[in-house]
Formats: structure tokens, sequence, C-alpha cells
């Protein structure tokens, strides 16, 4: 008998985009480690290919779950635009009193952000297990720890040869004793956890593919991204195809199980999430991401003018305060997508027309 596994959209679909990225990752860098390896150089093309249209494009697609959707901005009206502006404000008042420390907090909430995704997918991942409570709480306590053993590791054995988003914005220091004994209880863990899921199948329960794939490759990721290889690319291809790819194709998951079962999603938006039109799909994402990125070269960085010539004329923002003003407001994006993404997958109302919406009818994660 075929078994039958608890896909959020369909076997093809969450293999290749959801739960396929960390192991195709790695297969890149051993394929071809002059262009990924652990010495390659982050050149313009990884830049554009990595962080502009993976890492800035999927800030995006969290549009299309709430404010291109009536229904949403309905549901979630104080969420979707009082706490970006609460946001902002805190955001200019932190970034006037330390630029350090602006950037410090930045990197922690995305963090916090990537940490939670992995673990609201093995949950949506794990709705059908019937298994005790111990091993709900042991496949959490095991996905956290994928995240966050080799997160310790990092700040143990600080600094590495790369960062989150500017030089020095983590805490850290070098005890490579601690940084040690972090990796050997991760180690002992990951085996406890392979032995209750061996335990479970000769108990009679079924296999949870994906499951256990979608643990496996936060576990691959993560470890290999930040403690196996020391490289700013390996860090970045790891980091950002393992989160932004998936992301993406979760709301395009759900906007397509809306779309089928007709909830009531705007006939223009409905139209997006087809297979035909998964072009227009990233394509909307890609030219939001580069306009923002535009203004990020032009008026910050200036970096990567090659890449935007459109903005060139835009003069470079030196002056303190008004940069107190503008790299918050065009942080607001992302941190919009960290604070929205925090309640929009698991409150109540929201999980259930996500039950009804992308799986139908059927228990409860």
């Amino acid at each position: 008998m075929k078994a039958k596994f608890p896909w959020i959209h369909s076997a093809a679909l969450d293999v290749t985009c959801i739960l396929g990225p960390p192991f195709a990752v790695l297969g890149l860098v051993i394929a071809f480690p002059q262009w990924f390896g652990p010495e390659a150089v982050l050149t313009e093309l990884h830049w554009i290919a990595l962080v502009l249209l993976i890492d800035v494009a999927h800030v995006y697609s969290t549009i299309y779950r709430t404010y291109m959707d009536r229904e949403a901005v309905r549901t979630y009206r104080f969420e979707l635009i009082g706490l970006p502006l609460i946001a902002l404000g805190a955001m200019v008042l932190l970034h006037t009193l330390s630029m350090q420390w602006f950037w410090r907090c930045m990197a922690y909430l995305a963090i916090f952000h990537f940490v939670r995704q992995q673990y609201g997918f093995m949950r949506l991942y794990a709705r059908k297990d019937n298994v005790p409570r111990w091993k709900h709480r042991l496949d959490g306590i095991t996905v956290y720890a994928a995240t966050l053993a080799p997160l310790l590791h990092w700040h143990l054995s600080y600094p590495r040869r790369f960062d989150w988003f500017v030089a020095n914005d983590m805490l850290g220091a070098e005890v490579p004793w601690a940084a040690q004994a972090v990796l050997i209880v991760y180690g002992m863990l990951l085996l406890v956890h392979v032995g209750s899921e061996v335990h479970a199948w000769r108990s009679g329960q079924p296999l949870n593919l994906p499951k256990n794939l979608l643990i496996a490759g936060t576990a691959l990721s993560w470890y290999m991204g930040i403690v196996h290889f020391n490289g700013d690319v390996t860090f970045t291809l790891f980091n950002v195809v393992s989160h932004g790819v998936p992301y993406m194709a979760l709301v395009w998951a759900y906007g397509r199980g809306r779309s089928r079962r007709g909830t009531g999603m705007p006939t223009a938006l409905r139209a997006l999430f087809s297979l035909k039109a998964v072009p227009v799909y990233l394509m909307i994402l890609f030219v939001l991401a580069y306009v923002e990125e535009g203004f990020w070269s032009a008026l910050v960085w200036g970096e990567h003018t090659r890449t935007f010539p459109l903005f060139a004329a835009l003069p470079q923002v030196t002056d303190a305060a008004v940069l107190s003003v503008l790299v918050p407001l065009l942080s607001l994006p992302q941190v919009t997508h960290y604070i929205i993404d925090a309640f929009i997958w698991r409150m109540r109302k929201d999980r259930d027309q996500w039950q009804r919406t992308v799986f139908g009818a059927g228990p409860q994660p």
C-alpha cells in the first residue's frame, strides 16, 4: 500500500521547494567548491542570486498573504497597519541611540524569525502524527536544537568569517571547550531523536518522511552553514536558500489552496496562484526587491552600483540624523515581515482557516 504523507501542497512542490533546498545547496558546495565553497568570495552574481532574488524577495511574499488580501486586511487591520508604525518609531529611536545596536537587534530578530520558521514547518508536517506527548515535545526540542546549537557554537567561537547583516552584529567570545561541549550535547540529542523514530516505526507507527526530511534538512543547513563551512558564501547560501525558497513556496501553497476552494480571495489575486502564473508571482517579488535594494545601494551603502543604474543619480546620504530615519524606513518591509509572520500562521482562527483551505477537513495540527 502506498504511504500517504502529510504534504503541505504536494510531494513535487514540497520536496523541490520546501524540503529539498538544504540538500541541493550541499550538492552545489560539493560539486563546485570554487564557486560556493568556504574559500569562495561573495561576488556580485552571488549577491544578486542569493540576497536580491531570494532573501529580499521572500520578504515581500508576505504581501500576498496580507496586504493584497482584503479579508486579511479586515481581520488584521491593527497588526498590519499599527504594528509597523510602532516598529518604525522604535527603530528610529534605536538607530539614533546606536547604529551598532540597531543592526544587532535586527540580527537577533532575524534569527528568531528563521528559527521559528523551521519549528512551524515541522509542526505542519507533524499535524497528523498519532504519537505520545513526549514524542511531540522531543520533535520540537530537536528542531530547536538543530538551529540553536549551531548558533550557540557561533557565539562561543566568535568571530567567524561571516556576519548576519554587518560586521560584529553578533555578541560572542572565543571559548573553544564550551563550543565543543555544545556540539557533543547536540549530537547526543540527535541520536535520541533518531532512536525515537526507530522505536515509533518498530511499534507500528508509519514513518513521517516529510517531517524527518524537514528536521534533517534543518540540521544539515544550520550545521554546515555555520559550523562546518566557515565561509561567507557557504553561510549565505545555506542560510538564504534554505529559508527564503521554502517561505515563498509556503505562501504560494496557501494562496493556491484558497484559490481552489473559492474562499473569497479577490479575482486578481487568485489568478496569481496557478502554475502558469508562477513567473508573474515571482516577478512581482523580484521587482519590489530590486526597488528596495536600489535605494539601499544608492542612499546608504554605495555598493552594487552597476546592478542599479536607475538609482545612480541619487546621492549617498551621510547625515547621521537623516540616516536614523532613512535606514529604519528601508528596513521596515523586513521588520514588518518578521512581525506579521509571528502571528499570521499560528493564531487559532487563522490556523483553522489554513486547515480548511490548504489541507481540507481533518484533524488539527
